[in-house]
């Protein structure tokens, strides 16, 4: 089987690159809880994105805002820190 690169190399790889690196850095031990929800596929995708995308405050940009979207940012990325 031939495969015909017809793109920049760097370009047509990164796509491939970026799923490994990103399944080595859920296998690792720090995020083993989060690799097991995503192996039972059990994360509602749309009511994360609406959840992300809520804005509580009537202004589209405020510094209360900024730091509402910090802690969501933070909350969903350390989920399985140790506190």
């Amino acid at each position: 089987m031939e495969y015909l690169i017809d793109k920049n190399v760097r370009k047509w790889d990164k796509t491939p690159l970026a799923a490994k690196i990103f399944n080595r850095l859920i296998l690792t031990s720090s995020y083993q809880p989060l690799s097991m929800v995503l192996q039972h596929n059990s994360i509602d995708w749309d009511a994360t994105g609406l959840w992300l995308k809520y804005n509580p405050y009537e202004s589209p940009t405020s510094k209360t805002l900024l730091k509402n979207l910090s802690h969501r940012n933070k909350s969903t990325t350390h989920v399985g820190s140790p506190k």
